[in-house]
């Protein structure tokens, strides 16, 4: 609610001190609005609000979902829709705008069939439920085993620049990386066989005083205790210090924090692993994004790891509940 107004009257006003835009909701709503195309061109002057510093040089990365339906139908969540990464360049007091598409494998697969192929971890899908529930039961009976699922890697998550690669990150697959320059997608990336889990998380931490980009994966537990590791690269992207951790009940990590002597996660009462949630999943019921929700039953707590350089003689990890809630982001 904008200072010193209601809930009906005027949009959000005041965005930071200095600067006052009215917004309303028609024009907050178009960030969802699908892109039918890639773009590249110099932002015209009329367009550009003020004036843009003479001496700022440089290229400002996102990157979020650029669909909202894919050949027809309609997403369920905007966040199982393809990475759409924008580049904008300023150069002169001009600015230059670029965006691009991360051409992941299910997107092309599904351009060449112009058809939904593959489900989104939100709810989309393509399967029949009665179908995919009688696919799945017929094969737990013959296996014994969940059969293998494949998700769609729509790599909307984040994007970031480091040592001279430029990722595109969804945390449940892995990063792709682009050209910085071009933003054309080169593929796949396990980062030199760093990531051995196969998964990579959207957000990262920086150590300035180090030079070092911190990442993390996690893969939740089921058959097998969950497991995290955690990774620091130097700009080279040489892997200059690795842990591997397993903390039972931490089974979400999209974000942490990171101390001279700790990672800081936050172990959520909203995610829970369980056989017979993983069996809906399987049989198309629900989906990992449905599935999110509070579980009474489950604790709320800061995980902290100690860091192996760090100062923190007792190696052991600390734990520290809290009242039920749930990060996304720190």
């Amino acid at each position: 609610m904008a200072e010193g107004g209601s809930s009906e009257s005027a949009p959000f006003k005041v965005l930071a001190n200095d600067i006052e835009r009215p917004l309303t909701q028609e024009e907050f709503s178009r960030g969802w609005q699908s892109l039918d195309e890639e773009r590249s061109y110099w932002v015209p002057t009329a367009d550009i609000e003020g004036t843009v510093p003479a001496d700022l040089y440089g290229t400002f990365f996102r990157n979020g979902p650029g669909v909202n339906e894919v050949y027809g139908t309609v997403l369920k969540h905007p966040i199982d829709g393809d990475g759409m990464v924008a580049a904008l360049t300023f150069l002169n007091g001009q600015v230059h705008l670029k965006t691009a598409f991360v051409a992941s494998k299910h997107r092309l697969e599904e351009a060449k069939e112009r058809r939904l192929i593959y489900d989104g971890q939100m709810g989309t899908r393509n399967r029949n439920r009665l179908f995919g529930t009688l696919s799945t039961f017929g094969k737990l009976l013959v296996s014994g085993r969940l059969p293998k699922y494949a998700y769609r890697n729509p790599s909307n998550t984040n994007v970031f620049y480091w040592g001279g690669k430029l990722l595109a990150v969804y945390e449940t697959g892995l990063p792709h990386s682009m050209d910085p320059h071009t933003l054309q997608t080169l593929g796949p990336d396990n980062l030199g066989g760093a990531l051995t889990m196969g998964v990579f998380a959207a957000h990262f931490r920086l150590d300035i005083e180090r030079m070092r980009l911190i990442c993390i994966a996690l893969r939740p537990g089921l058959r097998k205790p969950s497991s995290l590791d955690i990774m620091e690269f130097d700009w080279k992207w040489n892997v200059v210090q690795r842990m591997n951790v397993s903390v039972p009940g931490l089974n979400y990590a999209h974000d942490f924090l990171l101390l001279p002597d700790y990672y800081v996660f936050h172990m959520t009462p909203f995610i829970k692993i369980s056989y017979s949630q993983a069996l809906l999943i399987m049989a198309g019921l629900t989906s990992p994004g449905e599935t999110m929700r509070y579980y009474p039953d489950l604790p709320s707590r800061f995980v902290f790891v100690p860091r192996p350089e760090g100062r923190c003689k007792d190696r052991e990890i600390v734990q520290v509940d809290t009242e039920p809630f749930h990060i996304y982001h720190f």
